[in-house]
């Protein structure tokens, strides 16, 4: 035992001789001791440090001190990508155990685009295998996607080793026969945090909607948990499978994602949205709605129904495609009577339907969150805002149109606005200058996120408000970003298709303060007058 005690100090000395620096004094009166390598060790092997603390050196050092944390480990390997795991899962055992903790959402199987290096693996032979046994490694799983197969081997690995699921996203064009018990098993070890499941088509023109919303129904005595489901209707027969879902699920729903597509198979709106009201749970419902043909719907209707059944619905998302018009009304009177909105997303991508006013929203006391995509939005939708919806904490706006400082200075008067986002295509709109920019961060007392997608022209003096901002409330976090086109004499100082830094034309972005980040996006408008973005550079400190 002694000479085998004296046989590893021999090598540990003999280690410390070789890869261990030669000491130095040091005038401090503290515990440290500032080292460095003498040139004669090791002068083959730059990378080793040549800074250590005094503990390194002691007699009673403990290699152990040296290995990384289970935590920190993890928190390392969740940066490498799946070709990375695969081959460095082999490394040790730590590694091993904790290579596939940190991934808590997988797209099954994994794309072969995730080994771009490894030829064997993207050929059909081992593909599955490999996620297969990637999939039976990732034991902390919450979010999984089946998209082109859901098999009952692969069930059969989520229920023996995913016991932490909570989503679960199934595509159904290719799905083979699934036995009950396999579901049943899945409930009984995730059950408890089960909480969504998507019925997703293959392609927009792909629904098997029918498939999917049967499985629904068939399972629902295993998915007692289920409160976010996403279907879609593409037929009556479809519309009759979804009733029984939710004469079912009635009591479980709060979330529905809900696609609708119209054609000569289907046309029953008024009864769709009586079915919708059957969920008096629901708090959030996005709405997808499009046509094969024209057609002309009435949504005031369906609004009302919604008022009447679903008194806790609080966030609506709609979205209404090509080829549907609402000639009765505009869309925000059609929807003024759901007066507990909180948050409200509209995604108009016909031109043929009318918007409205924004006064039609004074009903919605409780609206702080305003999202409007709509292809004619102009500065005369903004006038008012202010009155119409007072308490917007977060206000985003996408629109083909040219906004000015016009719309900036109603929005300045949202006394509770945190975040504003405003899209213009194309980017060439340069009707919002520092006075508009300034007018909503000097009013707008919480302001923390200012997103310009367009031409914007700003000075030093946007900049100086920036940062005299930014230093009054030195522990908050705040961000603006803006698009900006090089003028004419720049250009005949610089090549135009080089990347010009933006702090050569404002020097104020070399020294922001910490807690202030300005991101800078470059376009330029080609011979065709259409305008792309050249470069995007992010200022901080």
């Amino acid at each position: 035992m002694g000479a085998c005690a004296g046989k590893h100090s021999y090598i540990k000395s003999e280690l410390r001789d070789v890869y261990l620096p030669e000491p130095i004094k040091n005038n401090n009166n503290n515990n440290d001791l500032i080292v460095k390598f003498r040139e004669s060790q090791n002068p083959g092997n730059k990378n080793l440090p040549k800074i250590y603390r005094m503990s390194y050196l002691s007699s009673d050092f403990d290699p152990k001190a040296f290995d990384f944390s289970d935590d920190l480990c993890q928190h390392i390997l969740s940066y490498l990508c799946w070709e990375d795991r695969l081959r460095l899962e082999c490394v040790c055992t730590q590694w091993r155990r904790l290579m596939y903790n940190s991934v808590n959402t997988i797209d099954y199987p994994i794309p072969r685009q995730a080994f771009p290096n490894s030829e064997i693996i993207r050929q059909d032979r081992y593909w599955l295998f490999v996620s297969r046994q990637v999939l039976r490694k990732c034991h902390f799983l919450r979010h999984v996607k089946l998209w082109p197969v859901c098999d009952s081997e692969v069930l059969m690995i989520l229920a023996k080793n995913c016991q932490n699921l909570e989503t679960i996203e199934w595509r159904f064009h290719n799905m083979k026969p699934v036995r009950r018990e396999l579901l049943n098993n899945i409930t009984d070890n995730c059950g408890h945090c089960l909480t969504s499941v998507k019925l997703r088509e293959l392609a927009n023109d792909e629904f098997h909607s029918e498939s999917g919303l049967s499985v629904l129904i068939v399972y629902s005595e295993f998915l007692v948990n289920v409160n976010s489901v996403t279907v879609s209707i593409d037929s009556d027969k479809c519309l009759k499978y979804f009733i029984l879902l939710a004469d079912i699920y009635r009591d479980r729903i709060t979330s529905l994602t809900l696609r609708l597509k119209f054609s000569t198979f289907y046309t029953q709106l008024d009864e769709t949205f009586e079915t919708i009201a059957q969920f008096q749970g629901l708090k959030s419902l996005h709405l997808i709605i499009e046509s094969d043909n024209a057609l002309d719907l009435d949504l005031t209707l369906g609004a009302n129904i919604l008022h009447e059944n679903c008194p806790q619905l609080i966030h609506l998302s709609l979205e209404i495609r090509d080829s549907i018009r609402c000639p009765s009304a505009p869309v925000l009177i059609s929807i003024q009577s759901l007066v507990k909105l909180e948050s409200l997303y509209l995604t108009l991508r016909c031109t043929d339907i009318e918007l409205g006013s924004l006064k039609s929203l004074q009903s919605l006391t409780h609206l702080t969150q305003l999202s409007i995509l709509y292809t004619n939005l102009s500065d005369e939708h903004m006038n008012e805002i202010h009155d119409n919806c007072p308490y917007l904490q977060k206000l985003k706006l996408i629109t083909r149109q040219n906004l000015s400082n016009e719309s900036l200075y109603s929005i300045s008067h949202l006394k509770f606005l945190v975040d504003l986002r405003i899209y213009c295509t194309p980017y060439c709109v340069l009707n919002i200058t520092d006075t508009g920019v300034c007018q909503v961060l000097n009013n707008c007392q919480h302001i923390r996120n200012i997103l310009f997608e367009c031409g914007v022209q700003i000075s030093q003096l946007t900049l100086l408000t920036l940062n005299a901002l930014a230093n009054s409330i030195p522990k908050t976090a705040f961000k603006f970003s803006f698009c900006w086109q090089r003028s004419v004499d720049i250009g005949d100082r610089y090549d135009q298709w080089s990347r010009l830094p933006a702090h050569e034309l404002w020097p104020e972005l070399l020294c922001l303060p910490e807690n202030l980040t300005i991101v800078c996006r470059e376009y330029f408008v080609g011979k065709c007058g259409t305008s792309m973005a050249n470069a995007v550079q992010n200022y901080e400190k």
